[in-house]
């Protein structure tokens, strides 16, 4: 196949995808038919069949691309700073603004996780979860050893750096939140510096 074939694929792949998306988030994954799809992307039945033989599998296939995304974004960002402050409000802050700049994909990270949906996501979902922790705890237990944070266990430092903003995260998402994305950054940023720091 040549590159331009394989750029082509992959550009139709990526516009079956977002208009999936698209059209779960406006009608819910149960209610969205392979037809809504196809209208949507403007690719023919059968294109999008050779790429997702099932809506399931392509709510599937939708999930896993933007956990990749998101996780993928997270561990670099993380990783860019030595300084244990920087990368954990640079965590933060990465979290919010992803949430603001692909409001339809966060919603679908949030309400696209049914079961059978997780279950069609299977192995390479979870291979792909403990390879984002193995990194976040490695960054995380060296910043301990060096005294820069304080030493907890891996199922508490987690939601301490990032359970606060997923949450405001969520109300944002509703329509529920008064207060500004900015604003929330540089207040869930301090809150979970304040929490994991070590004082000295």
């Amino acid at each position: 196949m040549t590159q331009t074939r394989v750029r082509a694929t992959a550009t139709r792949r990526r516009a079956i995808l977002e208009a999936g998306l698209a059209c779960f988030t406006a009608k819910g994954i149960a209610a969205t038919t392979m037809e809504d799809i196809r209208a949507a992307s403007g690719a023919s039945i059968g294109s999008i069949y050779h790429h997702f033989e099932s809506k399931e599998r392509l709510a599937a296939a939708l999930y896993l691309e933007a956990v990749r995304e998101y996780q993928q974004g997270l561990v670099g960002e993380v990783a860019r700073h030595r300084s244990a402050e920087r990368g954990v409000r640079a965590a933060v802050i990465y979290h919010l603004r992803w949430i603001r700049e692909r409001p339809d994909w966060a919603r679908f990270l949030l309400h696209g996780g049914e079961p059978d949906i997780l279950a069609q996501s299977g192995d390479e979902l979870r291979a792909m979860n403990e390879a984002t922790m193995v990194e976040l705890r490695a960054w995380l237990a060296c910043q301990a050893e060096e005294g820069a944070i304080v030493r907890l266990a891996p199922d508490t430092v987690l939601p301490l750096l990032l359970g606060p903003a997923q949450a405001f995260g969520r109300r944002w998402l509703a329509g529920r939140a008064s207060t500004t994305m900015e604003e929330a950054e540089r207040i869930f940023a301090d809150a979970a510096w304040k929490s994991l720091r070590r004082e000295l």
